[in-house]
C-alpha cells in the first residue's frame, strides 16, 4: 500500500520516514539554490574566477563580464599589455628564464647574476623583460605576500604547510599577490606565487619563534632579576635581623657582665666590711681585758666574816 501511495496520501497520514525524506529535500533544494546564486554571484563580480577554481553548477559568464575581463581597460592590461589571469603564452614571453617550476633548480640559487650578485631563494621572481626583482622589490613583494597570509591567519583559515593549504586560501592569496604585481603570473600554474608564500611562510614562522624566544628569553631575565633582588632583599633583612640579634646579645651579655661586677663589687665591699668589724671587735676586747682571775665560787661573799657560831677546828 506504502509502494502505491502518493505524495499527498503519505503527508496526510504523516508517514514519517517520508515526512523525514521531505524534510532532508527541501533543506538541500534551499542550499544548491543558496550556492548557485553564490556561484553566480562570483561569477558576474570575478569573470577569470573559474580559471583556478572548478565551475561544478557550469554557472554562465555574462557577455558583458567576460568582455570587461579581457578588455584593455583592465589595470594589468593598461601597464603590461597581458591579463596575469588570463591563458598565458610561453612564447610570448621568450625573455621569462624560469616559467617552469623545474627551471629554478637549487644549484640556482648561487647563480651569479648579470649584477654580479647571488640569485638567492627568490631569484625567480623577474620581469617580463627577464630581469630579475631588486632586493627592494624583492622585499616589497614579501611583505605584501606575508600580509596577505596575515590575512588568513585573522581568518583562522591559515594552514601549517602551505601544500595543506585549501582551495579558497590558495586562491585568495593568489589573486591578491598577482593583482599587486602581477609579473609574478608569468610562469605555468602560478609556481611562483605558491614558492613565495612557502618562502615567505617559513620566514615569518623563523622571525615570529625568535621574537617568542627572545620574549621568552626576557621574561627568564626578568625573572632572574626579581628572584636576585629578592634574595638579596632577604639577605638584607637577615643580615639586619642578625646585626639586631647580635646587637642585642651583645647587650644582654654587657648587663649580665655589668651585674657580675657589681655583685663582685659589693662582695669585695661586703668582705671589707667584715674584716673590718673583725678588727675592731679584736681591738675593744683587748682594751677591757682584765687580768684578775675570777673565783668560781660566785655564792660565797668573800669579804663576809667568818660566822662566830661555825667551828673550824676539829674534835
Amino acid at each position: 500500500m506504502l509502494r502505491s501511495a502518493d505524495h499527498d496520501t503519505l503527508i496526510k497520514h504523516q508517514n514519517a520516514a517520508y515526512t523525514n525524506l521531505v524534510k532532508k529535500y527541501n533543506e538541500l533544494y534551499t542550499q544548491h539554490n543558496t550556492l548557485a546564486s553564490a556561484y553566480s554571484t562570483l561569477a558576474n563580480t570575478i569573470p577569470q574566477i573559474f580559471e583556478f577554481i572548478p565551475n561544478p553548477m557550469q554557472i554562465t559568464i555574462p557577455p558583458s563580464s567576460a568582455a570587461s575581463a579581457s578588455s584593455p581597460t583592465t589595470p594589468a592590461a593598461n601597464s603590461l599589455g597581458f591579463d596575469p589571469f588570463g591563458l598565458l603564452d610561453v612564447e610570448k614571453f621568450p625573455e621569462i628564464r624560469y616559467w617552469n617550476r623545474k627551471d629554478f633548480s637549487a644549484d640556482d640559487v648561487t647563480v651569479i647574476n648579470d649584477d654580479n650578485e647571488k640569485v638567492g631563494k627568490l631569484g625567480f621572481l623577474e620581469h617580463m623583460t627577464g630581469t630579475q626583482f631588486t632586493a627592494e622589490e624583492s622585499r616589497a613583494v614579501c611583505k605584501h605576500t606575508y600580509t596577505s597570509f596575515a590575512g588568513l591567519l585573522k581568518d583562522g583559515i591559515a594552514p601549517q604547510k602551505w601544500s595543506q593549504a585549501s582551495l579558497t586560501a590558495t586562491q585568495r592569496v593568489r589573486q591578491e599577490v598577482i593583482t599587486s604585481y602581477p609579473e609574478i603570473a608569468l610562469c605555468a600554474n602560478h609556481w611562483k606565487v605558491d614558492a613565495l608564500i612557502t618562502e615567505t611562510m617559513a620566514s615569518g614562522q623563523h622571525a615570529e619563534k625568535s621574537r617568542s624566544r627572545r620574549v621568552a628569553n626576557a621574561g627568564t631575565k626578568n625573572q632572574h632579576r626579581t628572584r636576585s633582588a629578592s634574595m638579596m632583599t632577604v639577605r638584607k633583612r637577615n643580615g639586619e635581623t642578625a646585626k639586631s640579634q647580635a646587637y642585642k646579645a651583645g647587650l644582654r651579655v654587657s648587663e649580665l657582665v655589668g651585674k657580675d661586677k657589681s655583685k663582685g663589687k659589693e662582695k669585695e665591699k661586703e668582705k671589707k666590711r667584715c674584716r673590718h668589724r673583725n678588727h675592731n671587735s679584736d681591738d675593744a676586747d683587748t682594751e677591757n681585758f682584765d687580768p684578775t682571775p675570777t673565783d668560781s665560787r660566785t655564792d660565797l661573799d668573800m669579804d663576809s666574816t667568818p660566822d662566830p657560831d661555825i667551828n673550824f677546828t676539829s674534835d
